[in-house]
């Protein structure tokens, strides 16, 4: 299935710089991890992407308005296939020498000056299946990140396959191959971009398999309307109201950016609730069906369900075999009278996916949040994304979250306080054993 991939936490880096003007952006740039290098030149801008295979164009950028030292880039479009993943908006800012790339993640991507572009960039790559290979097969050895963790020997993958692809190998054969090296990481955030669409091994539970998208929504609105008697939706992908045992209840069926800020933020929603449902007991937040989206949004939720700053952990990137410096990562108090401090509890489950898990990550250090279900997914990083030089694209996963301790649950998930699993059966027979499970927590605490 499709997701949305698009925060406010910057890292400080201290390296040692070749002498270059700093008070303007343009310029070649080099990201610290992702393989970026993007040229600057008044209004132009040109994002490739490098590995040991090559240079290609990672994307089109629509336009570039500048503002001194900082500039706003319109839509960001994936080359070739990777158009279908729709466009981003980002932002520039130039700080001593490191230029930030602003893609509304839990991360700015640093950049440092280059004299020149690599000269792979000089010479453009054959589009045919064996320089695609070798794109593919390079762009994950040097980015992703869990292949121990996932079992797949990377190496193994390469000289079983290389062999049987040429640069006359046709599409459909090519594609198989791919599949075949991709399938066993067993990674929701792992696809192959092409013009037919976009493809994904999703891992979920047995009790979602076979539903299909729409069937594991339906089974989640079952749940609401069992416990919700009157139904409001301040934002499509969302149901909020109260309970007959006076508490509320939020159904998220993913985190959309309109969340963050403007009329349907986070802040304003909780506000109006509030004021409406001043006696409210506990606040139910059901993520057992969320497909993720943008993580800034589920930490503008957050937000408001704390009166101080909680230090959630951190954030990494890995390149080359390592992990790059940490991004410590904190969520602020939000918007005053639009806050609860009360009794939370989340519902988890094999599908809370990506930035519904990095949500559950940072409520996990709540003292108010009880976890409530099964654990989550375990796809916790974003999605980065490789062009290929056939006009494909790729999705990996290229980045960690720890928490506050120093775990990571990439693969294993966010667990849970209390276990209650999703039996869709039950709920359309009027028993939810979550729900019951929150209700029993409450009357003993």
């Amino acid at each position: 299935m499709t997701r949305v991939f698009p925060a406010v936490v910057t890292a400080t880096l201290a390296m040692v710089q070749p002498a270059f003007a700093t008070d303007t952006l343009d310029g070649i740039w080099k990201s610290e991890g992702y393989g970026f290098w993007l040229s600057l030149a008044g209004d132009q801008a040109q994002l490739h992407q490098v590995t040991a295979a090559g240079c290609v164009e990672m994307a089109e950028i629509g336009a570039m308005h500048r503002d001194g030292l900082t500039a706003d880039l319109h839509d960001i479009v994936v080359s070739g296939a990777g158009a279908l993943l729709g466009p981003l908006q980002g932002g520039l800012a130039l700080q001593g020498d490191i230029l930030l790339l602003d893609l509304a993640k839990t991360n700015h991507i640093p950049f440092t000056r280059q004299e020149a572009l690599p000269a792979s960039c000089d010479t453009p790559l054959s589009t045919d299946a064996l320089a695609s290979f070798d794109m593919l097969w390079h762009g994950f050895q040097e980015h992703y990140a869990y292949f121990d963790l996932r079992g797949v020997d990377w190496d193994q993958m390469r000289a079983t396959y290389r062999p049987h692809v040429t640069a006359e190998t046709d599409p459909e054969t090519l594609l198989n191959i791919f599949i075949q090296m991709l399938g066993p990481l067993r990674d929701g955030h792992v696809s192959l971009i092409t013009p037919e669409g976009q493809i994904a091994d999703d891992v979920l539970p047995d009790w979602a398999e076979g539903l299909g998208a729409q069937g594991m929504v339906d089974v989640m609105r079952n749940a609401f309307a069992l416990h919700v008697p009157e139904d409001s939706r301040p934002a499509d992908s969302m149901g909020l109201g109260m309970t007959a045992d006076g508490l509320g209840y939020m159904t998220l069926i993913n985190f959309d950016e309109a969340l963050v800020a403007g009329d349907l933020s986070m802040a304003s929603i909780m506000g109006d609730f509030l004021a409406n449902h001043p006696d409210m007991k506990a606040l139910v937040i059901d993520t057992r069906v969320n497909f993720g989206g943008s993580d800034l949004a589920g930490y503008a939720l957050a937000a408001q369900l704390t009166q101080k700053p909680v230090e959630i952990g951190s954030k990494a990137v890995w390149q080359d075999g390592h992990w790059l410096a940490d991004t410590a990562l904190r969520i602020e108090p939000g918007q005053e009278g639009a806050i609860w401090d009360g009794p939370v509890y989340l519902l988890t489950s094999g599908v809370t996916i990506s930035a519904a898990e990095t949500f559950a990550l940072a409520l996990s250090h709540f003292d108010n949040v009880t976890v409530v279900g099964t654990p989550s997914n375990g796809i916790l990083s974003d999605m980065s994304f490789l062009a290929l030089p056939n006009g494909w694209a790729a999705s990996l996963s290229n980045e960690r979250y720890l928490n506050a301790a120093g775990q990571n649950f990439e693969g294993q998930g966010v667990p849970v306080d209390i276990a209650a699993p999703v039996i869709p059966e039950e709920i359309a027979n009027g028993r939810d054993r979550a729900y019951v499970a929150v209700l029993e927590h409450l009357a003993r605490n």
